[in-house]
């Protein structure tokens, strides 16, 4: 095999900058890996995302109302293109909790009268669910929960409608529409001073 001389240049040119090409390969090499890591770790990302999704059965539209009938639910449901629609009354409280030197919010969400919600499904991470025959026990969100400690069997007291209520928490849960629970009016979570509880209030 003839080495031609512009060859023979090239390879001693390599050899004498043989730092500096190591340096540059072993970056090039780097960037690859990091790519690759990247790449693998935002599927992993977006397919535990939709397998929780699927496993929640995350709603894909949401509407807000005010005053709504239940007896409106059937016909949206029948409405072609609708696989299922649910109900539930969402509130605004005010959380009583000594431990906290700021404001604690909160939103309350209503639980069907019996069972558990089709769309929307919890992760319960801790206890158990609330008891249909009851209207004082309440399921906490897990973030909240893990921010202050809270824990099955503890009371938490909201202030709702100018109203004094207090709950035990029976539950720690995640919810799929409350991955980031963040105030209203805030984009950016809270989780030390916004909390939302669920608990099953009667509506017509």
């Amino acid at each position: 095999m003839v080495i031609r001389v512009l060859d023979r240049k090239v390879l001693r040119d390599i050899w004498s900058l043989r730092g500096q090409v190591l340096t540059i390969a072993l970056m090039i090499g780097a960037g690859v890996a990091v790519l690759i890591a990247s790449v693998s770790a935002w599927l992993s990302l977006v397919h535990e995302q939709e397998a929780f999704y699927a496993e929640t059965r995350f709603a894909d539209v949401f509407v807000e109302m005010k005053r709504a009938p239940r007896a409106l639910l059937p016909r949206l449901a029948a409405t072609p293109g609708v696989a299922a629609a649910e109900g539930r009354v969402v509130g605004d409280a005010r959380v009583e909790w000594p431990r906290s030197q700021t404001p604690v919010s909160a939103q309350i969400l209503s639980l069907p009268a019996t069972g558990r919600p089709e769309l929307n499904r919890l992760r319960l991470e801790a206890g158990r669910w609330p008891d249909p025959a009851r209207h004082d026990e309440a399921i906490l969100h897990v973030a909240f929960a893990s921010a202050w400690g809270a824990r099955p069997g503890d009371p938490v007291t909201l202030i709702m409608n100018g109203r004094r209520e207090t709950f035990r928490i029976v539950g720690v849960a995640q919810a799929p529409d409350y991955v980031l629970a963040t105030p209203p009016g805030n984009p950016l979570p809270d989780d030390r001073g916004f909390a939302f509880d669920l608990a099953r209030w009667t509506c017509a």
